[in-house]
C-alpha cells in the first residue's frame, strides 16, 4: 500500500533532469507485512531499481529508525514524496513527521495529504502516472524560491501539531461542549451540524447587496447602531511603555513572560517591519527616530547580512529570524517576512535619508514575488506597491490583483465570499491589499469585490455590539468563529486597517464606525469582557477560552499600538487625507500615479 514503485519509476526523470538527486527509502518492513510476506515488497522495489538502472539514485536505509534518526533524514531532504495508493488513508505519521521537519511535500491524492497540503505546504498529484509525479517533484526540487515557500507553510502548519497545541486545541473543544450543555441542555453532534447549516442559511439571506454603496456620510445596513457606540469611545491615544520594554539596539524581542521580554526568543524581521511606521509617526522625538533608523537596518541586513551591496535578482530571499546574539538563526526564505519587510520599508521610502537603502529592495521585491499557491505574501507586496507606486508598473500592479481575485472567484460559493477555503491568519489584510490595488489601477471591479469581502469578513465576527474572531487554528468553509481556537490580537488590527482604508478612500462613515468598534476588542469590548491591551500600552497575546494569555509579545503589543494610533488618525483626520501606512507625503519629485 506504500505505492513507493511510483517514486521509483519517477525517479528516471528526475535523474535526467537533476543528476545528483537521489531517493531515500527509509525504514523497515512493516512487521505484520514481514510476518504474512516476508520480504518480498522491499525485494521488488530493489528489482525495479536495478532493472532502470537506478543504483545511483535509490537508497535504501533498512533499520528501524527511532525519532532522532528520522530527524536527522528529513533535515537532509528537499522534497518528501508520499506516493500511497488507499485514496481513503486519513493519518500519516511519516507525512506529519515531514510537515514538522518543515519538508516540501509531493504526495498521491488521500485525504489526509489533500487536507494537510491544503494551503501550499506540498502539491497532491492526482492520478497515479509518474511522470505527473516527477514533474512536481521537479518544481520543487529546481525552484529555490518554490521550495522555500512550501517550507515556510510548512513550518506554519507545524506549530500547530505539537503537543501543547493539539492538547489546547482539545481543551478548548471540551470547554465548548461543556459550556454548551450547561446552557441548552443534552445535544448530539447532528444537532449541532444541523443547528450550523441553519445559521449558514440565515447569514446567506441576510446578506445586504453591496454593489451600490451609500453615499458618503450615510450608514450602512446596521450602521446607525455601530455609530451610537462609536460615538461613546474615547479616541485611543495608547502609551508606549511596554513596546520601549521590548526595544533594544538590535530591533524588538519576539516574545515576553509577562511584561519581561524573553531575550532567549530573539527577533524576527516580521516584528522589526511592523515597527517601522510606528518609529515614523513619533520621528519628531529621538529615540523614534533612532528605533527607525534601526529598524530598516535590521530588514536591509536580513536581504544582505555580509554587507557586500545589494545584487538582488529573481528569486533572491532573505533571513527572517535573528538569535539574541545578532547571529541569523535561519535559512533565507521566501515566506510573508519579505512581503512584511516590504509594507515597512514603504512607509519610509517617502523619506530621503532612507531611500537609498529602501529603494533597491523594495524594486527587486515588487519585481521577484512569486505567484504561488500562498496569497499572503503576494498580498503584502501590493499593499506596500499602493504606497511607492513609482518603484513599480501597472502591468505588476495588475498580476498581484488578478492573483487575488482569481483566488476569490476559485473559491467563493453560496455563503462563502473568501480567497480561501479557509479564513487564516491576517485576514483582514487580503481584502485590504485587493482594495489598495484596486484604487491605485481605477480597476472598479476589485474595488467592489474587495468591499464585499471585507464586509462578508466582517459579518463572520459580528456579534451585535462586539466583534469575535476567527481563531488561530482558522475557520473553514461552512464554521462560525466558534471553536476556531485562540483570538489574536492580529486579527483585531488587520480588520482595523481594512476598515480604516476603506473609509479613507470612499468616505463612507460606516467603514469608520467598524474600525472604531473593532478597535474596542483590545479594550473588553470582546466575548469574555476582558481587557487584552492594558494601561502602558502591552498587549496580551491572545483571547482563549478561559482568559488571556498574559505574556505580552512583540507581535501582539505592536497590533495593539498600531491599530490605536490608526482610529486616533481616522478619527482626527477626514477621508482620502492619507494612506493606512502611515507614511509621509509623497515628495514632489514622485510621481503619485502608476506608470
Amino acid at each position: 500500500g506504500k505505492g513507493l514503485e511510483l517514486a521509483i519509476e519517477a525517479m528516471r526523470e528526475v535523474a535526467d533532469v537533476v543528476p545528483s538527486a537521489v531517493l531515500v527509502i527509509a525504514g523497515r518492513t512493516h512487521p505484520g507485512e514481514s510476518r504474512r510476506n516476508g520480504e518480498q515488497y522491499r525485494n521488488s522495489l530493489v528489482a525495479q531499481v536495478d532493472r532502470l538502472g537506478l543504483g545511483e539514485h535509490v537508497r535504501f536505509i533498512d533499520s528501524f529508525l527511532p525519532v532522532e534518526a528520522i530527524a536527522d533524514v528529513l533535515a537532509a531532504t528537499d522534497v518528501f514524496v508520499t506516493p500511497y495508493i488507499n485514496a481513503e488513508q486519513i493519518v500519516s505519521g511519516a507525512l506529519t513527521f515531514a510537515v514538522a521537519a518543515g519538508c516540501p511535500v509531493v504526495s498521491s491524492e488521500y485525504l489526509y495529504a489533500q487536507d494537510l497540503l491544503s494551503s501550499g505546504a506540498g502539491t497532491v498529484v492526482g492520478g497515479r502516472r509518474p511522470a505527473s509525479f516527477a514533474r512536481a517533484i521537479l518544481a520543487y526540487a529546481t525552484d529555490d524560491a518554490f521550495r522555500a515557500e512550501a517550507r515556510s507553510e510548512a513550518s506554519r502548519i507545524a506549530a500547530g501539531m505539537h503537543w501543547a497545541a493539539v492538547g489546547q486545541q482539545v481543551a478548548d473543544l471540551a470547554d465548548v461542549l461543556r459550556t454548551r450543555s450547561m446552557t441548552e441542555g443534552p445535544f448530539h453532534v447532528v444537532d449541532i451540524e444541523r443547528a450550523r447549516s441553519a445559521l449558514v442559511g440565515r447569514r446567506s439571506v441576510a446578506r445586504k447587496p453591496l454593489v451600490s454603496l451609500p453615499a458618503s456620510g450615510s450608514s450602512m445596513g446596521s450602521g446607525h447602531r455601530h455609530e451610537r457606540i462609536a460615538a461613546s469611545l474615547p479616541h485611543p491615544s495608547v502609551p508606549l511603555v511596554h513596546l520601549r520594554r521590548l526595544i533594544d539596539g538590535t530591533g524588538i524581542v519576539q516574545h515576553a513572560t509577562g511584561i519581561v521580554p524573553l531575550l532567549s526568543s530573539g527577533y524576527c524581521v516580521d516584528d522589526v517591519a511592523r515597527l517601522i511606521p510606528i518609529g515614523k509617526r513619533f520621528e519628531a522625538d529621538s529615540y523614534w527616530d533612532r528605533v527607525t533608523a534601526r529598524a530598516v537596518a535590521f530588514v536591509a541586513n536580513a536581504f544582505d547580512p555580509d554587507g557586500v551591496g545589494l545584487a538582488l535578482r529573481s528569486g533572491d530571499r532573505m533571513h527572517n529570524f535573528m538569535a539574541f546574539d545578532r547571529s541569523w538563526s535561519d535559512r533565507p526564505n521566501f515566506g510573508d517576512h519579505v512581503g512584511r519587510a516590504a509594507v515597512g520599508l514603504a512607509s519610509v521610502v517617502h523619506d530621503e535619508r532612507y531611500a537609498p537603502v529602501c529603494e533597491p529592495i523594495l524594486r527587486a521585491v515588487f519585481r521577484d514575488v512569486p505567484s504561488g499557491p500562498a496569497i499572503h505574501p503576494v498580498a503584502y507586496t501590493l499593499l506596500a506597491q499602493s504606497v511607492a507606486p513609482w518603484l513599480t508598473t501597472r502591468d505588476v500592479m495588475a498580476e498581484r490583483v488578478g492573483v487575488l481575485m482569481d483566488h476569490l472567484d476559485a473559491n467563493s460559493h453560496d455563503a462563502w465570499f473568501w480567497f480561501e477555503d479557509s479564513v487564516r491568519y491576517d485576514a483582514g489584510m487580503l481584502p485590504e491589499a485587493l482594495f489598495a490595488g484596486g484604487v491605485a489601477l481605477d480597476d472598479d471591479r476589485a474595488v467592489e469585490a474587495a468591499l464585499r469581502a471585507l464586509r462578508w469578513l466582517d459579518e463572520q465576527c459580528d456579534r451585535g455590539n462586539y466583534v469575535r474572531f476567527n481563531g488561530h487554528l482558522g475557520m473553514r468553509r461552512g464554521q462560525s468563529t466558534v471553536g476556531t481556537g485562540d483570538e489574536q490580537p492580529l486579527e483585531a488590527h488587520a480588520l482595523v486597517r481594512a476598515h480604516a482604508r476603506a473609509w479613507e478612500a470612499t468616505g463612507v462613515r460606516w467603514f469608520r464606525d467598524r474600525a472604531a468598534l473593532t478597535h474596542t476588542w483590545f479594550h473588553g469590548r470582546n466575548r469574555l469582557g476582558v481587557a487584552v491591551g492594558d494601561d502602558d500600552g502591552g498587549c496580551f497575546d491572545g483571547l482563549s477560552t478561559h482568559g488571556v494569555n498574559r505574556n505580552q509579545g512583540a507581535e501582539s503589543t505592536l497590533a495593539f499600538v498600531s491599530s490605536a494610533l490608526t482610529v486616533e488618525r481616522i478619527h482626527l483626520a477626514g477621508p482620502a487625507t492619507a494612506m493606512i501606512a502611515d507614511s509621509a507625503e509623497q515628495p514632489a519629485d514622485r510621481p503619485s500615479a502608476v506608470h
